[in-house]
């Protein structure tokens, strides 16, 4: 700079608001707009609010919006047994168990009613001759629990064959999965996006709604949805929230992937959380000017030049060495890559899902037994009283 004196106009409004109503204005576009300053320099976003009213340079950087979340939780081992398939596969498993139900006990209902050659070798058998029995003898396939000695050559024989076929396929697919869910430990899903903190309802907090300005317009109701969970609250009040774990906090990455230490981003919050993987903003970033500046012109050649030498990530790497703390950095550095875990050691808490199966059958196996002795002597009482 030369042929000028530099003096510095300060608002505590950070990037302020601008009310053309009135010609007022706070902050830092608020003081250009008014006329108190000739330029407001910062990290100011493409915000088109603002467009209307300023003067926007050549993009002279870059900047990120980004959110720290809070680390996801490990996956209790109830769930385990659970997990190796989806919602869906385990809602085809339930169809294939209820299908073959139906087949196994209507085919041999029908071998009994239209071919009398196996009907005596079919009772004497005693097997898929009630609904009930051709249910549990279908979950048994499903642990590879196969009947003995069926009829040889009947139609239910064949039947039986194709879907222990089936259900040896479903069971393979089952133990392999689970052997990967009880070797490498799993978390809960992550929240990597916006729409991620949409569907997982996360609070997030900031000290401004300048953070807002470009997303708060979309027509993506997942975007509106997280928008309005954005809190502005002071910063004593975030540090507090945000180190109790279960909440968000907005931060800006910069072109040369540090990160803007703010001061609610403590030490004791990084240790809880991950930094999102992408970032819900990404825009270059500006000189706000007066609307028909006559310094723009000269501004945006300068700028030009020193995009052209590269002196932007020199002068990054400089400022981020003497003022940033390099330790956080790695931190929120290290929080956004995919973290390779060693083979686990198997604990009982891995086997809760197990246990909790197995004694869910043993108390279900009481209720039934309970039931059908109580019905049985209800069925002898009432026909004692009917032979009296």
């Amino acid at each position: 700079m030369s042929n000028c004196s530099i003096t510095p106009v300060l608002d505590d409004d950070e990037w302020g608001h601008i009310y053309p109503t009135n010609h007022s204005g706070t902050g830092c576009a608020g003081q250009v707009f008014i006329g108190n300053a000739d330029f407001c320099v910062g990290a100011n976003y493409a915000w088109i609010q603002f467009w209307p009213f300023l003067d926007f340079s050549a993009g002279y950087f870059s900047g990120e919006l980004t959110v720290i979340v809070p680390r996801p939780d490990a996956l209790g081992g109830w769930s385990t047994p659970f997990l190796p398939f989806s919602a869906v596969l385990w809602a085809m498993v339930i169809f294939c168990t209820i299908l073959s139900t139906v087949g196994l006990y209507l085919i041999t209902w029908a071998t009994l009613k239209y071919v009398p050659s196996f009907r005596e070798r079919i009772l004497k058998n005693d097997k898929f001759l009630s609904p009930s029995d051709s249910f549990v003898r279908s979950v048994g396939m499903l642990v590879l629990q196969q009947p003995q000695q069926l009829v040889p050559g009947s139609p239910v024989r064949h039947l039986f064959t194709a879907l222990e076929i089936v259900y040896l396929v479903v069971t393979t697919c089952y133990a392999a999965e689970l052997y990967d869910y009880l070797t490498v430990p799993r978390t809960q899903r992550p929240i990597e996006n916006i729409h991620d903190m949409a569907d997982s309802n996360l609070i997030w907090m900031g000290s401004s709604d300048a953070y807002l300005l470009i997303i708060n317009n979309t027509n993506d109701p997942k975007t509106l949805k997280a928008v309005d969970n954005f809190r502005i609250l002071p910063d004593e009040q975030i540090i507090a929230l945000a180190e109790s774990g279960g909440y968000g906090i907005v931060v800006e990455r910069l072109m040369g992937g540090h990160f803007v230490e703010l001061p609610y981003i403590t030490d004791k919050f990084v240790k809880l959380s991950i930094t999102m993987k992408q970032a819900y903003v990404q825009s270059p970033l500006f000189t706000y000017l007066r609307k028909g500046s006559p310094y723009t012109k000269r501004l945006n050649s300068i700028i030009g030049r020193m995009l052209n030498a590269g002196l932007m990530y020199k002068w990054e790497d400089d400022c981020s060495a003497k003022l940033l703390d390099y330790s956080k950095q790695q931190k929120l550095l290290a929080s956004t890559r995919k973290v390779k875990f060693p083979p686990k050691v198997l604990k009982v808490d891995d086997l809760e899902g197990a246990f909790l199966v197995y004694f869910i059958g043993i108390i279900l196996s009481i209720v039934v037994f309970v039931v059908e002795v109580c019905r049985d002597k209800r069925k002898s009482a009432i026909l004692q009283k009917t032979l009296k």
